[in-house]
Formats: structure tokens, C-alpha cells, sequence
């Protein structure tokens, strides 16, 4: 014959195999190997196994398998790859180790993991040792991962890959989306869309305004966002972009807090500010992120409760006050709305010490004993005229 592959009947497998011309039938001494691989496939609507060495396991008319000790076990299942599992009904299986452990599920690369827990909720794993542990979970790219630990939560997203273990885009948590090389979300319903890597900031140049001169200058860019918000992006830091519960992260290196948003890389809506929980006990609390906070611009950080810090750079460093009253030197006290329930993360800063911006184009507020607004220019100078 011209090809060194044959396709015989297996009595102990109750299948066809494709096996090597110089494999003995019966005799069950010899270790079989496989020239061609696809050549059954077209020859019967009966269950078809192609195997190398160790013979595959499939049980069902309807299902396909081929690699060494592969285990295609469900109804209209497909296990392509070594030690493949495709033991559950309607899943497909490709890749050295690749296993689709729950109906309908996928599973493809090199030991790709898909499972879910009740009816009609498969899941995808794709890529190098990704995981989809979760109901009608999607986890792709190499290393990606939706609930390796089991948790008991459904609908996670993970897109992105990593060289190393742990650096995959990874989500823990119920709807919680991770899109990026190295993002992590890592509470109910989050979003994270970066990743954590800023190496070529430190090469390509860019035009800015020069703080000192207020003249055009050209630097790298990370050097250009240290003139002007007095932020330093440390690259070599590889601080993944991660969200909390409900948080929503969108840039390299960000973090965002429960319930908060950061939006630029390095925005920071998580990490509070330093000293803020002395005394306090937090074990009862899922972590001790600072909640409801929003940084918007490279750099900006949110580190109190209720805060926002809009602008490159700005930070709320500087804690809010109560300001209800004031005592004039003549004697008279005046008071004022809105100033007596304060807290100290109650405040929207622009900017930094040192990198103070201008609000600018603010519309006249109204002036009442009752008012809130905010006040311009025009109006305190109408007092003064």
C-alpha cells in the first residue's frame, strides 16, 4: 500500500481506529502509531476514534475523538488533542489537556478549562490554560480567567492574555467584565477595560505647555505629565488595572474603588488616603477600598470616600470641612446653608498643590439665604461696585 496508516475495528472499544500497517490486530502488545489522522472520518456515520499510543475513549455514536488518551464520553461531543475530556454532552474539546466538563461548553488550547453549574448555561474557555469556571462564563486568551477558585458566580467576561501565571485578565465576581492583558475584576458587576504596562512612555515625545515659561516644549510623555500635574508614571511599576464592586476602570495601571470610577491611566478611585482606617475594624467588610469615588485624567486621584478628582494629576488630598457659620470681627455671626453635614470626602478638587487649575465659564448662582450655588466673578464684583 502506499500509506502507512490502516483503519481496523476495535472489539474492546466497539469502534474504528486508524492505526499503523505494522500494528498487529489482536495482539494488543504493540504500541500503535498514527501516520494520518482524518482519514476514518469519511468512511461511516458510526463513532469515529483517532489515536496515537494509548487508545481514545468514545462511547457514543455521535461523537468524535482523536489523541492519545482522549476521553470523548457525551453525546455529540468532539475531543481533538492528548487527554482531552469531552465527557458531557453537546461540548467540544481541542487541545493537549483541553477539558469541556459541563454540556455545551468549549474548550480550546492547551488545557482550556470550561464548566458551568445548571441547564442551559455552557461556557467558552479559549487559549492557553484558560478558564471558564462560572455559568455562561467567556474567558479568552492565554491564561484568562473567570472564577478559578470555584466561586459560585455566572456571566463573568475575561479577554485578554499574559505571559506568566496570575497575568491573564482575570474577573471574581457575578456580570464582572476584565478586557486587557493584566486587568483584573474583582467584584460584582465591575468593568475593567486596561491592562499595565506604560514602557513606551518613556521613549515617544510629545509637544506641552511648559509650567514655567507657558511656553511650547517637547518632552517624552511621561516626563510631560509630571511637568504638568506634578504625577510621575512609574513604568516599571506593573500595577494592574483593577476594579471593585460595581467599579468601572477604564486605562493602564487603573483602580477603581466600590461602587467608583477611574478613567486614565493611573486614575485611582481604590486606594485611600494614608492613615484614613487607623483604629477602625474592617474584617467584616469584603475589602477596605474607599467607596463611591471618581478620578477622571492621568494620574488623578479619588482616596476619600464621596470624592471626585477631575483633571491629570488632581488629588483630594485635602480633607472637606464643615462650614456653617462665621463670626465677623464686629461680632455678627453669619451662617450658611448646606455647610453643617460636610465630610471630609465631600469635595471635587481640579487640580494639586502646586497645580492649581481655574474654574472657568461658571454661570452666575443664584443669591439667596437658602442658595448652594456657586458664585462668579461678576457677581462679587457687582458687590464691590
Amino acid at each position: 500500500m502506499n500509506k502507512i496508516f490502516k483503519v481496523v475495528w476495535n472489539k474492546s472499544k466497539n469502534c474504528y481506529v486508524v492505526v499503523s500497517e505494522f500494528a498487529k490486530n489482536n495482539s494488543g502488545k504493540k504500541k500503535i502509531v498514527v501516520a494520518g489522522i482524518f482519514a476514518a472520518l469519511a468512511m461511516t456515520n458510526a463513532n469515529v476514534a483517532l489515536a496515537a499510543n494509548t487508545l481514545p475513549i468514545v462511547a457514543d455514536p455521535t461523537s468524535v475523538g482523536f489523541g492519545s488518551g482522549a476521553n470523548v464520553s457525551g453525546k455529540n461531543s468532539v475531543g481533538l488533542g492528548t487527554n482531552v475530556k469531552a465527557k458531557k454532552s453537546d461540548v467540544v474539546a481541542i487541545g493537549n489537556g483541553a477539558n469541556a466538563d459541563f454540556e455545551g461548553s468549549v474548550a480550546i488550547g492547551q488545557n482550556a478549562y470550561s464548566v458551568g453549574r445548571f441547564t442551559k448555561t455552557a461556557s467558552v474557555a479559549v487559549g492557553k490554560d484558560s478558564t471558564a469556571n462560572g455559568n455562561t462564563s467567556v474567558a479568552i486568551g492565554t491564561r484568562a480567567t473567570v472564577n478559578s477558585a470555584g466561586n459560585p458566580y455566572s456571566q463573568g467576561i475575561a479577554i485578554g492574555g499574559g505571559a506568566d501565571p496570575g497575568q491573564g485578565a482575570e474577573v471574581v465576581g457575578d456580570q464582572a467584565i476584565a478586557i486587557g492583558g493584566n486587568t483584573k475584576a474583582l467584584g460584582h458587576s465591575s468593568i475593567v477595560i486596561g491592562g499595565d504596562d506604560a514602557d513606551r512612555m518613556t521613549s515617544t515625545r510629545a509637544v506641552y505647555t511648559d509650567i514655567n515659561t507657558g511656553k511650547a516644549a517637547v518632552a517624552t510623555v511621561s516626563d510631560a505629565v509630571k511637568a504638568l500635574t506634578g504625577y510621575e508614571i512609574k513604568w516599571r511599576d506593573y500595577n494592574n488595572a483593577t476594579a471593585d464592586h460595581i467599579g468601572i476602570t477604564v486605562g493602564t495601571k487603573g483602580q477603581s474603588g466600590n461602587a467608583g470610577i477611574a478613567i486614565g491611566t493611573g486614575a485611582d478611585s481604590k486606594n485611600r488616603i494614608a492613615g484614613a482606617l487607623t483604629g477602625v475594624n474592617t474584617s467584616a467588610a469584603d475589602n477596605d477600598s474607599v467607596t463611591n469615588a471618581i478620578a477622571i485624567g492621568t494620574g488623578a486621584k479619588a482616596n476619600r470616600d464621596n470624592s471626585v478628582a477631575l483633571g491629570g494629576g488632581s488629588t483630594t488630598d485635602k480633607a472637606g470641612t464643615k462650614q456653617s457659620s462665621y463670626t465677623l470681627p464686629n461680632g455678627i455671626t453669619a451662617t450658611w446653608a448646606g455647610g453643617d453635614k460636610t465630610l471630609e470626602g465631600d469635595i471635587v478638587s481640579f487640580g494639586a498643590e502646586g497645580y492649581e487649575r481655574q474654574l472657568k465659564n461658571v454661570a452666575p448662582g443664584e443669591v439667596s439665604k437658602n442658595s448652594t450655588d456657586a458664585i462668579n466673578g461678576s457677581q462679587l464684583a457687582a458687590i464691590v461696585d
